[in-house]
C-alpha cells in the first residue's frame, strides 16, 4: 500500500499502482500527471522525485491524450542519458467515457 487506498504491484517488468477509488481515477491529464508526480517517488524514491521537479508542471499531461494515445505508447519521463521512466495509464468504461484507474510504470533504455 502507497496511501489511502493506493496499491502498488511489482512484477518482472514493472510496477502497477491502482487506484479505482472514486476521488483518484479520473479522465483528466492534469490530475494524472499530479497523481503520477505524487506517487512515482514511491515506487523509485528521491532520485525520480528530483527528475520529476525539474520538469515543467504540465508536460507530462502535454504528451499525448491520456485516453486514446497513452495507454500505448506512454507518457515518457527522462531519468538520465541512458534511461527513461515510462508511465502507461490504464483505463476501464466509465458511465461518461473512460477511466484511468491504474498505471503501469517501467524502465527503458532510450
Amino acid at each position: 500500500m502507497i496511501a489511502d487506498g493506493v496499491a502498488a504491484f511489482r512484477s518482472d517488468s514493472g510496477v502497477t499502482l491502482s487506484f479505482d477509488m472514486p476521488l483518484v481515477r479520473t479522465r483528466r491529464p492534469e490530475k494524472f500527471e499530479q497523481f503520477v508526480r505524487s506517487t512515482l517517488p514511491a515506487i523509485y524514491g528521491p532520485r525520480i522525485d528530483s527528475v520529476l521537479a525539474k520538469l515543467p508542471a504540465g508536460s507530462l499531461a502535454q504528451q499525448g491524450n491520456l485516453i486514446s494515445e497513452l495507454p500505448s505508447r506512454g507518457m515518457r519521463i527522462p531519468v538520465d542519458s541512458a534511461w527513461d521512466v515510462r508511465v502507461y495509464p490504464e483505463t476501464r468504461k466509465g458511465l461518461e467515457g473512460p477511466l484511468v484507474i491504474r498505471y503501469r510504470a517501467v524502465t527503458a533504455a532510450r
